[in-house]
């Protein structure tokens, strides 16, 4: 099993109940940063953003073992 505590930084109903049905034991965090991006086309920016945000937890929990999903 995983040893690192697991963080879903979304609030999408259907990530938490995927997670939930797999038997993960996961938080919840929701980054609230501003969406802004430079890029154009719709999988870089989705991309771009996923990226920012996931840092932002990450860095919010630095020094601890964590996945952020």
């Amino acid at each position: 099993m995983i040893s690192e505590k697991i963080i879903l930084a979304s609030a999408s109903p259907r990530r938490k109940e995927l997670l939930k049905n797999v038997g993960y034991d996961f938080s919840i965090e929701v980054c609230d940063l501003e969406e802004n991006s430079e890029k154009t086309k719709p999988w870089e920016l989705v991309m771009d953003l996923a990226k920012v945000k996931a840092k932002a937890i990450m860095d919010h929990h630095e020094g601890e073992d964590v996945i952020v999903l």
